[in-house]
């Protein structure tokens, strides 16, 4: 668009001392002359190349607090006024780099030991990449802290020189590179006096200093003693940050500590009335329950659901895998009752498998460790050859039409009735039923049109499947797939 006034930019940014942006770092412009509706201010990482921009309205400063600026990053700017005609060219370009803001967190697991006249501080160390050291804060009474000490980038600092009779009161804060610092750390307190610290055991789930469980909580009980007397015993993890007070003292207990995958450092620590303090630990690895089911496959004979046995015996083999491992792999034929064990796991088969005349379902089950379990199926029809003067090798046919036509069906019933046809060029002789799912099987009411009056369903795919037989032993089937839902 063609400018159709001239604008004069003086572009000044101006920077406060301090660590964040605030309403103090500010761009400022020479107002434009003409007839000025607004000013835009353009913003991006790369000189000349500007992704973002403000409309500020027609002033001559703007806060850079406004922006939506990404910590640790450098910014070019440039400004241009507008009216109804147009844009004016840039201002000159100007720089500034966006400080980090963001604090450390405040440091965890404050304690304290009296020695004396000093008070020995520690805490678990922060973990921040751009940590500089730490502020350690004391005062006397109820109040702001004073001005803080800092030891530098350690995590532990002794108050020396205090007097006797005094209560102190301790907090800790943790700074980064840019000076920006994170809020205080949990107060202790000390009173030079009595220096003769607690005693603190955790007796329970174990007086080891290890402990493996697959539950995701666990209670800790235990004993505390002093000279004078225990006021608090309080807990920590430092896996997952939880910390908190136990019931009791000198017999004191907590349940539902929280524990994270892996190994949890939790620390029991009891204190007396002068602040002095001891801590026990005990390593905790929780371990979660291997929940993931073990995969199967049948693979030979076939791949497929079915199959047509020709002889009384069938084998069988495939594959099983799992996330952890296969332990077992195991089958049964629910036709005539018979299972057993695989050889072999990952990698398995079974030798001559008995059948009987008709249906067979066998199904080929893995197990993991922990009792994971999956089940692949494989249909056998098996029929016994038979010597006839004239041989009929025509199959009958039968069609499923009642709950349904198609090959699957849902429901939520722990039933199902089916009915359907049946045909042959010398005529059929019986129909029958089986439920692959749980091995349960009979004769169908009628031939030519047949009808079964219950099905017993389990939850899940129950694959039913109808058989239609001549005179002559041929048969034939049709399945239909159920899946009952819960």
């Amino acid at each position: 668009m063609k400018n159709l006034f001239k604008v004069y930019i003086a572009l000044i940014i101006l920077l406060s001392s301090v660590y964040t942006v605030s309403a103090a770092t500010t761009l400022t412009w020479d107002a434009s002359t003409g007839t000025v509706t607004g000013y835009r201010i353009y913003y991006g990482l790369n000189s000349g190349n500007y992704s973002g921009m403000e409309e500020v309205g027609n002033v001559t400063q703007y806060s850079l607090s406004n922006l939506p600026l990404q910590e640790k990053a450098t910014y070019y700017f440039v400004v241009k006024a507008f009216n109804a005609a147009g844009e004016s060219d840039p201002s000159n370009e100007v720089t500034y780099y966006c400080p980090d803001s963001t604090p450390p967190v405040p440091p965890q697991g404050l304690s304290k030991q009296i020695s004396g006249a000093s008070v020995v501080l520690s805490w678990t160390a922060n973990t921040e990449t751009d940590l500089a050291g730490y502020n350690v804060y004391q005062r006397t009474s109820a109040g702001i802290y004073g001005t803080p000490s800092s030891p530098g980038k350690v995590n532990t600092y002794t108050a020396s020189g205090l007097t006797a009779g005094i209560t102190y009161y301790f907090a800790v804060s943790a700074l980064d590179n840019t000076s920006n610092e994170s809020g205080y750390s949990s107060e202790v307190s000390a009173s030079i006096g009595d220096s003769t610290p607690p005693t603190v055991t955790i007796a329970s789930p174990t007086s080891g200093s290890t402990y493996a469980t697959a539950g995701g909580t666990i209670t800790l009980s235990g004993t505390a003693t002093d000279n004078v007397g225990v006021t608090t015993v309080a807990w920590a993890n430092a896996a997952n940050r939880t910390s908190g007070t136990a019931t009791g003292t000198s017999s004191w207990s907590k349940s539902g500590i929280s524990l994270a995958s892996g190994s949890n450092t939790i620390t029991v620590t009891a204190s007396d009335g002068a602040g002095n303090t001891a801590s026990d630990t005990l390593t905790v690895t929780y371990t979660a329950p291997d929940t993931t089911e073990p995969a199967i496959s049948i693979t030979s004979p076939t791949a497929g659901s079915t199959y047509a046995a020709t002889t009384g015996t069938i084998s069988l083999s495939g594959t099983a895998s799992d996330n952890v491992g296969v332990n077992r792999v195991a089958w049964a034929n629910a036709a005539n009752g018979t299972s057993g064990i695989a050889t072999g796991t990952t990698s398995w088969s079974v030798s001559a498998i008995s059948l009987i005349e008709g249906s067979n379902n066998l199904a080929v089950t893995a197990t993991d460790s922990t009792g994971n379990m999956t089940s692949a199926t494989l249909t056998v029809t098996y029929s016994v050859p038979k010597t006839v003067t004239a041989a009929d090798t025509t199959k009958p046919t039968v069609i499923i039409k009642t709950p349904t036509t198609n090959t699957t069906y849902r429901t939520r019933s722990s039933s199902v009735k089916m009915a359907g046809t049946a045909s042959d060029n010398v005529g059929i002789t019986r129909v029958t039923w089986v439920n692959t799912a749980n091995g349960a099987r009979g004769t169908a009411t009628g031939t030519a049109s047949w009808s079964v009056s219950r099905i017993t369903l389990k939850i899940g795919t129950n694959d039913l499947v109808i058989t239609a037989y001549d005179a002559a032993g041929n048969a034939s089937t049709d399945t239909l797939s159920v899946t009952r839902r819960r």
